[in-house]
């Protein structure tokens, strides 16, 4: 008797975790859910939603989001500016990226497994007058700065001209970003797969094309 009770636990038992495997089987990956949840994490350093995707603590996922925070301002410091000024940089950076708008509408599944997900943007205007008024102000600066020179007056070093023009140009996208105007939505679509391991991705192409909707980098260059 008690054999045949133990025999109908195993058996009830196996049937149960089966039904479970199954049940996650059929649960469909929420892709839609995921790149809203990358892009929280990827522009606000909203890690909540994340790190339930990705599987990684909280604290890591926000290493990431300064690191990568850090990896800009090196990149901006390349050029001789002071800690000032690169401080100043990272926390524009930070402003920059939390004032985007984008909003996460469905998700398509293809026939391979990937999925297909429209993200409506609307693209930030920011770069674009910032960069014209720079040009100007720089171009008033370096006369100044010839003008004083064929008075006698003093020689700034390059470095001291360098700090003026850098100190000018963040001036200038703070004050831009402050008054920032929004283009009509437009709507990207970006691509959900999982990699060789079976983490789920989006490509670094379609996370490109997704920014460049974001704000007008592209008046950078």
């Amino acid at each position: 008797m008690r054999k045949g009770m133990k025999s109908v636990l195993i058996v009830g038992f196996v049937v149960a975790v089966m039904m479970t495997f199954a049940g996650c089987k059929r649960k469909e990956f929420d892709a839609a859910g995921y790149v809203k949840a990358t892009l929280d994490m990827t522009m606000k350093g909203e890690a909540e939603d994340y790190i339930k995707f990705v599987g990684c603590s909280k604290e890591e996922a926000l290493k990431d989001y300064e690191d990568t925070l850090d990896e800009a301002v090196e990149q901006f410091g390349e050029f001789g500016v002071n800690e000032e000024a690169l401080e100043e940089f990272r926390q524009f950076s930070i402003d920059l990226y939390k004032a985007v708008k984008y909003e996460v509408k469905e998700a398509q599944k293809e026939k391979d497994g990937s999925y297909m997900v429209k993200v409506e943007t609307e693209k930030m205007n920011v770069f674009a007058g910032a960069m014209e008024k720079f040009e100007e102000a720089a171009e008033s600066y370096v006369e100044e700065i010839v003008a004083a020179a064929l008075e006698g007056g003093e020689q700034l070093t390059d470095e001291k001209m360098a700090q003026d023009l850098y100190g000018k140009v963040i001036a200038l996208f703070k004050e831009s970003l402050a008054s920032a105007t929004y283009q009509e939505p437009t709507t990207v679509e970006v691509k959900v797969s999982q990699d060789d391991d079976g983490v789920w991705e989006i490509p670094d192409k379609d996370f490109e094309v997704l920014e460049l909707s974001l704000i007008d980098i592209d008046a950078m260059e």
